[in-house]
């Protein structure tokens, strides 16, 4: 635009001083308000005990209200600066509108991130349950279409509603550019709804190789945290579409389980003689099971070779035991199934299924637990005369083909009652 030859070179340079000037003001108002703000503001957050003013400081909502002093300075002072050039004005002030609206955006784009925040922290138990982070960013995408379409408008100087109304036909368009964000809205709603998976789960998507605890939900993807600790990102509605394991059961009910068999030799089955009930009568884990089942079996059994009849067998002793061990042990959970069993027999020898949950939930913990209850139980097999199935190795074949192996070799104080 040639000013002097609209308004002539005084006139002309005395607007673009005043302007200039206008603007730097408030430019320097809006930096110098923001560091005077974002001192006081930071010296109040440390003396209270609040939590939610801290938040509102970190997401620089403070801040970002500064942000709007210059545009705001400027476009109440247009009408005074530009009142000999009214032909500046509507273009200037479109343009300053454009600024606070854009201001505007990120203020209330902070508030929505501080509000999540804030629930997060005051309802921790909650918010893991019922995260409102997919709300908060679809909120977010509604105020920058909205916001979009008002800056736009507002720059070529027409109605909103007459680019909103134009937006009806190319719904296809956006439905299509916009499905991976409608379909995660719809599916974070389901399962919020239907409290399906929360942060903190542990769930397993084979189909895409996730299996960890969830990380974060979003409106579009959920994040896990796999054992190797590489993060899987899921769209949220591949949990709606697919099926998958959630752990959180484990951790609701308290315990977790052990399903476990140890493989004994069917060979070292057999009746117990009068040497072995004195030996089990004698255990404190068994004795008044002994003292039970010798009652009982007493009564029913007629024949004295032990050939037919009900009789006492070293392997259904040792059941007793592991389940009487297993009502004892401090880190097994009590009021949860208990069960030993036996399987199918098979190549591999005869399967005894131990079949409880632990008081520990945790990985490492219940991994611990577990073990020590099969050292113990499998350290113990012997006493009852039973013996661990093993495929043969490679020592086996040297002791069968009569090597006694190295010099000074000490038997086990068990193997001499092993059948």
């Amino acid at each position: 635009m040639n000013f002097n030859s609209l308004f002539g070179s005084g006139i002309a340079l005395g607007v673009v001083a005043n302007l200039a000037a206008v603007v730097a003001a408030s430019i320097a108002i809006g930096v110098i308000g923001r560091l005077i703000v974002r001192r006081i503001v930071s010296r109040i957050v440390r003396r209270t005990p609040y939590k939610w003013d801290e938040l509102m400081y970190r997401r620089g909502i403070f801040s970002s209200a500064m942000r709007f002093v210059p545009p705001l300075l400027i476009f109440l002072s247009l009408p005074v600066v530009l009142a000999d050039t009214p032909v500046l004005h509507e273009p200037l002030r479109r343009i300053t509108t454009v600024w606070m609206i854009a201001v505007g955006i990120r203020i209330l784009s902070a508030i929505g991130s501080f509000i999540d925040d804030l629930y997060r922290v005051e309802s921790e138990e909650m918010a893991r349950h019922r995260p409102i982070k997919g709300y908060v960013q679809l909120a977010k995408i509604f105020i920058y279409v909205v916001g979009m379409v008002l800056m736009v408008t507002t720059l070529i100087g027409v109605s909103p509603l007459g680019i909103l109304g134009g937006l009806g036909a190319l719904s296809a368009v956006l439905l299509l550019v916009f499905r991976d964000a409608i379909l995660g809205f719809v599916s974070a709603v389901q399962l919020s709804a239907n409290h399906m998976v929360s942060i903190g789960d542990w769930i397993e998507v084979p189909k895409y190789g996730a299996d960890g605890p969830v990380i974060d939900i979003t409106l579009q993807t959920i994040k896990v945290r796999n054992w190797d600790m590489t993060i899987t990102s899921l769209p949220s509605y591949v949990l709606i579409s697919d099926s998958f394991k959630n752990w959180r059961g484990i951790y609701e009910a308290g315990g977790r389980r052990i399903k476990r068999s140890i493989n004994l030799d069917v060979r070292s089955v057999c009746f117990c003689t009068p040497e072995m009930i004195e030996r089990f009568r004698r255990m404190p884990l068994i004795a008044e099971y002994m003292e039970r089942k010798l009652t009982e079996i007493g009564r029913e059994s007629t024949d004295e070779d032990m050939t037919v009849g009900r009789h006492l067998t070293n392997l259904g002793t040792f059941r007793a035991y592991a389940l009487a061990y297993m009502n004892q042990h401090p880190g097994v959970q009590q009021n949860l199934i208990q069960m030993v069993r036996q399987l199918q027999p098979g190549p591999h020898g005869l399967p005894l299924e131990i079949y409880c949950f632990t008081r520990e939930t945790a990985w490492i913990g219940h991994e611990a637990v577990q073990s020590d209850m099969f050292d113990h139980l499998l350290a113990v097999l012997p006493e009852f005369y039973l013996r661990a199935y093993q495929q043969p190795s490679g020592w086996d074949l040297r002791e069968l083909s009569g090597f006694a192996g190295p010099p000074g070799r000490i038997q086990h104080p068990t193997e001499s009652r092993r059948p």
